[in-house]
């Protein structure tokens, strides 16, 4: 009942303010339930469903929804930026992780889910590195934590510097952390 309501009000909110859309606001709503009025802890089967099951449905569907063709059209005009972008974030959340003593395959997740595409990297890679599923929850918090900060700001910014619509969509891009938040 409480998820329901929530995502209608945050398709209500998202609907009343578009430069930030519906995905920031029910982030936001849920920070606020779940810190302010401590609603969410009973949701733990439910998030460990959709993170696991629903989360990976969806990859599996929105691949499907891509050619090979459009990929490889994207990719040549942006392939210098993405390996640029990914190979650098690797190696700051590795040198970030070793320096502040975090394991080394919580280091790993948040590197990939910085570097490729948020939640699903890191639920790609987390069997890879052997992660707990503590590293893995707080890995994904991290990640959409800094999701939100940048769904908030970069409109903003973009914005206020006049942008182009396509400048900011490579910026957005290859800045935001998750394919979701993009």
């Amino acid at each position: 009942m409480t998820v329901g309501a929530l995502t209608v009000l945050a398709l209500w909110v998202g609907a009343r303010l578009p430069l930030f859309g519906s995905a920031v606001s029910g982030m936001v709503l849920g920070l606020v339930l779940r810190n302010v009025f401590h609603i969410g802890g009973q949701f733990t089967q439910i998030t460990g469903f959709c993170t696991k099951r629903l989360l990976k449905t969806a990859i599996v569907l929105l691949g499907s929804t891509f050619t090979l063709q459009q990929a490889a059209l994207l990719g040549q005009k942006y392939l210098i930026v993405i390996v640029t972008t990914i190979a650098i974030t690797l190696a700051a959340a590795y040198l970030a992780g070793r320096s502040c003593g975090v394991p080394r395959s919580l280091a790993g997740l948040i590197g990939a889910g910085t570097a490729i595409c948020g939640a699903t990297a890191i639920l790609t890679v987390s069997p890879v590195v052997q992660a707990r599923d503590e590293e893995v929850t707080y890995a994904l918090s991290t990640v959409f934590l800094f999701n939100l900060v940048a769904m908030l700001l970069y409109p903003l910014v973009g914005h206020f510097v006049s942008m182009k619509e396509a400048a900011f969509g490579a910026w957005a891009g290859s800045a935001i952390h998750d394919t979701s938040s993009v």
